[in-house]
């Protein structure tokens, strides 16, 4: 957790300072940098490997975090963002289910249609901080070890502005197994990866305020 925050302290304080620099240039250049805040639901899942019938199933949670919009010429900027999400999926119709407490940050770029509408799509690298398995509500334990800490996706979705406000969808893919990988015994060449493959599949909704 201490490399995340540094790291992440580091990439926002790298927008901050170019946010600053960009903000004196002259007027003939693209409007500065706006920061923002946004939040919304996530319909999550997770794509299984062979699919396992209807064992596995969506759950919905929540996203939280803060934004910035950058732009490098009239109809295209750079959109980083740092965002506290909630994924995971359900078992068994909810009988069990998983939940991911990620810590994301994408680097999008956004192509502006129309001065309201734009499109974005880019890489997201996500950090596990956290991940529990539990039977209904009945209690929950930690289920960190059973899955990769670190996480890459693809994003690509849509935007659009009224004002301050900005209204989002967008679909989140992941590149990477879940999973983590482990041999059923010493003398096996079988592995946990062999038979089961987890990605993450997210679609998130959201609403932000740019300042």
């Amino acid at each position: 957790m201490k490399k995340l925050f540094f790291t992440s302290a580091f990439v926002l304080s790298i927008i901050v300072t170019y946010a600053q620099s960009y903000r004196y240039r002259p007027t003939t250049e693209p409007e500065g940098v706006r920061f923002g805040i946004k939040g919304g639901v996530n319909l999550a899942n997770v794509i299984v490997s062979p699919r396992p019938g209807n064992l596995v199933n969506g759950r919905t949670d929540l996203h939280a975090g803060l934004f910035a919009d950058i732009p490098v010429a009239e109809k295209f900027s750079i959109q980083p963002e740092l965002l506290y999400s909630r994924q995971g999926f359900r078992i068994l119709n909810g009988i069990g289910s998983v939940t991911m407490n990620t810590i994301s940050v994408p680097v999008l770029a956004k192509i502006h249609v129309t001065p309201n509408v734009s499109i974005v799509a880019g890489p997201q690298v996500s950090y596990l901080a956290n991940a529990r398995i539990g039977l209904n509500s009945w209690f929950a334990i930690n289920y960190d070890n059973a899955f990769q800490k670190v996480g890459i996706d693809g994003v690509a979705g849509l935007e659009f502005e009224a004002g301050n406000f900005v209204v989002g969808g967008r679909y989140n893919y992941g590149f990477n197994n879940l999973n983590k990988d482990f041999k059923f015994s010493k003398n096996s060449d079988m592995s946990f990866n062999d038979l089961v493959q987890l990605r993450n599949s997210t679609v998130q909704l959201s609403v932000g305020y740019k300042f």
